[in-house]
């Protein structure tokens, strides 16, 4: 079993980045009237989400089990992989 910890301010760099890039394509959607731009700029809003998904999913997960969660709450990232793909 792989367990790959990502930073928190890795996560934040990928989230800021994917904001802006949405950002971006917005203004030049709306500027130059192209639906394209404007679906693929909510398209990354999507992922922007999922990204900061991801990292609550992974800050929950990492906390130790205990008396009551046997298992921890590994579980966590699979719930929020199944909200994402909802």
């Amino acid at each position: 079993m792989h367990n790959h910890r990502v930073s928190g301010g890795r996560f934040l760099a990928v989230t800021i980045l994917n904001v802006a890039i949405t950002i971006v394509e917005i203004i030049g959607g709306l500027l130059s009237g192209s639906l394209a731009l404007l679906s693929d700029a909510f398209h990354n809003l999507g992922d922007s989400f999922s990204i900061v998904l991801g990292y609550f999913a992974q800050s929950i997960a990492g906390r130790p089990e205990n008396h009551r969660r046997t298992y921890g709450y590994r579980r966590m990232e699979i719930l929020a992989a199944m909200l994402n793909a909802l």
